[in-house]
């Protein structure tokens, strides 16, 4: 999939939202929300090695809407890369050389969704948004991304729950390849 269709599947979605924003700002109920958690995926695209990425992400967000359903704005900082090292490992690639590790991203997304709550102690949300990354590689120190967000959070204590989100991050073109990553995060949400 290229990333032009992906930017206007994101369009769509962000389209929706607005539309949904306009009756939930009339029940007008702000509330926020931080999450702390740890990320594994498996990087996409391209002819790379060490494809397992693991990180830390750190999120804040503000939500807007009634007791059921609403909006929500989030800022994450996010970290994919290796938490046990790199292998030290040359797998040979079709150019006769040792294929490169998977770059290490590390950097801040943005998403914008909806939030439905069917049960206090239950929520869900599905978001979109635009990121940017730093990689190590001197080459493309900065690449963009559009993100997609689907999470659910369950609250044994009234402010305190667990959360578990899966993104889908598609980053624009990296050494003449369509890269992408579905990192997993379980979080410790407060709110």
């Amino acid at each position: 999939m290229s990333i032009r269709s992906r930017k206007n599947r994101v369009y769509c979605v962000v389209l929706f939202v607005i539309a949904l924003a306009t009756p939930l700002q009339a029940q007008g109920r702000l509330s926020i929300a931080a999450d702390v958690g740890l990320t594994d995926g498996t990087g996409r695209g391209g002819e790379y090695d060490n494809r397992t990425l693991q990180g830390l992400r750190f999120s804040a967000s503000a939500r807007l809407g009634g007791e059921r359903a609403g909006i929500f704005v989030e800022v994450a900082r996010e970290s994919l890369g290796s938490l046990f090292g790199d292998k030290l490992i040359c797998r040979m690639g079709t150019n006769g050389l040792c294929v490169p590790s998977y770059p290490q991203v590390h950097g801040w997304s943005t998403s914008v969704g909806v939030l439905i709550r069917p049960r206090h102690f239950l929520e869900g949300r599905l978001g979109v948004g635009p990121a940017r990354y730093v990689t190590r590689d001197q080459a493309n120190p900065r690449m963009s991304a559009i993100i997609g967000l689907a999470d659910i959070a369950v609250y044994p204590l009234s402010h305190v729950g667990l959360a578990l989100a899966v993104q889908e991050i598609a980053f624009a073109r990296y050494r003449g390849n369509d890269l992408s990553v579905r990192p997993f995060t379980v979080a410790l949400r407060l709110r």
